[in-house]
């Protein structure tokens, strides 16, 4: 390890070394949480965005900074978006079936991966 830094109010730190990788560790059970790889060779800088810690830049012996951007909030929005578009979609194949649409439930149940929905169909 060659640079560690503490954030999220001192709950994690980040490491970086050697290796070329980026790590978060758990501050309270020393489990690495998760590890980025962008750099090639060792990595000699790391800085926070000051008090804007969802920043990250590091610089390497490979003559490359790379910008570090935290996106736990935007991801987890995504899937929330992405498993109500799911449930959307099959609460209209459901409606779809019931109302003997038979081709907006084929098309339904081929995009949604569940073809063998349509086998209950009598």
């Amino acid at each position: 390890v060659l640079r560690a830094t503490f954030v999220t109010a001192g709950t994690q730190v980040l490491s970086c070394g050697a290796d070329g990788l980026v790590k978060l560790w758990s501050g309270r059970s020393g489990e690495c949480l998760n590890t980025f790889d962008e750099h090639a060779g060792k990595i000699w800088a790391m800085t926070t965005a000051g008090s804007n810690e969802s920043m990250l830049a590091t610089g390497g012996s490979d003559a490359l900074v790379a910008v570090w951007s935290d996106t736990t909030q935007a991801d987890a929005s995504q899937a929330e978006d992405e498993e109500e578009a799911l449930v959307e979609k099959e609460q209209a194949l459901q409606n779809a079936l019931v109302d003997q649409d038979f081709a907006e439930a084929a098309r339904l149940a081929f995009e949604l991966k569940h073809p063998g929905r349509l086998l209950s169909v009598a």
